[in-house]
């Protein structure tokens, strides 16, 4: 159901009780802090009589998307906070200690749902920690969809609306986008090295952003879904697909630290307006020992050497091509 429409009763009260059904204390009715239902006892006899501890919770998902909800205007967003307040609220009264995230949709602009979010009574009262925003990309300039070059440009408009106010910055979802009414090449396209390189060049982007506290790559896990990481074969077994292995290959190179970096490339062959061929970033680890280099090239023909300066201290070695 639509989010305007409370799909369960008394939602105010039932948002709270999942705050104390994760996160109060099994101790024999002595803190449930709701009053009532002592929700950590029902999460004991559930089998998990310690707390869970989740401390971050989104309230809502994309809530101007459909017709039925608030659309992507102020006024839209100021109707949804009418509704999501009380309900933080409530949330906070249980578990003091949890971080609020928001969902938003674009670049902040007086009249826009971003720029009424960030400048809520929540906002002034600091219980927003981040918003969250979904980004669905591809590197086609013939599909008009957003490439990872736009991407950063609405990315760094948000971050520095955001931080102005003290607020992070969460990437709730992104994937690479797939057309309406998808074709099988367009079905593949975007799990095997297109979406890969994609996930590549979309994270090396996110690691140069101070204020990007997360991000969600979206995935496509159910096995009998039209496409998904893990596909399911005609045959039964099951094909790994590449643009979900690409973040389990670079997760080990994404060091503690991240190191500003200058990267200068050829302009990318795909005819995108601006477009680089590779993007890069360095890492290194806190005790300063290892340093890694994680280049991504983007471009569809072309070989692009890669020269590294700047490293006095550093010996190169276990170059990987994936």
């Amino acid at each position: 159901l639509a989010q305007s429409r409370a799909a369960v009763p008394n939602v105010i009260s039932h948002n709270a009780d999942w705050v104390e059904y994760c996160n109060a204390p099994n101790d024999s009715n002595i803190s449930n802090p709701g009053g009532g239902i002592d929700w950590a006892e029902v999460r004991a006899a559930n089998g998990h009589p310690a707390p869970y501890g989740i401390k971050i919770w989104n309230i809502g998902n994309e809530p101007w998307a459909s017709p039925s909800e608030y659309g992507g205007t102020a006024a839209g967003c100021n109707a949804y906070l009418t509704i999501a307040t009380p309900i933080i609220d409530a949330m906070l009264a249980i578990d003091p200690t949890i971080k609020i995230t928001m969902p938003t949709n674009g670049n902040p602009v007086v009249g826009n749902w971003p720029y009424a979010l960030l400048n809520s009574t929540l906002a002034q009262q600091g219980k927003i920690y981040s918003l969250s925003q979904h980004f669905f990309g591809d590197e086609n300039p013939a599909t008009l969809s957003p490439s990872v070059l736009a991407l950063n440009t609405q990315l760094n408009s948000l971050i520095t609306a955001a931080a102005a106010k003290n607020i992070k910055v969460f990437i709730g979802d992104y994937a690479h986008r797939i057309p309406d009414n998808p074709n099988t090449a367009q079905k593949d396209s975007a799990m095997q090295w297109l979406g890969a390189n994609l996930e590549a060049d979309f994270l090396v982007l996110l690691s140069q952003k101070s204020t990007i506290e997360r991000a969600n790559f979206w995935v496509y896990g159910n096995a009998t879904a039209t496409w998904h990481p893990i596909r399911k074969n005609s045959t039964g077994n099951y094909t790994i697909m590449p643009a979900a292995e690409i973040y389990k290959i670079l997760f080990p190179a994404f060091l503690d630290n991240s190191v500003p970096v200058t990267t200068t490339s050829p302009v990318a062959s795909d005819g995108i307006t601006g477009s680089y061929s590779v993007r890069s970033n360095a890492f290194v680890s806190s005790n300063l020992n290892q340093l890694n280099i994680v280049a991504v090239n983007r471009d569809k023909s072309n070989t692009v050497p890669l020269q590294v300066n700047g490293v006095s201290g550093y010996n190169f070695n276990n170059a990987k091509l994936y």
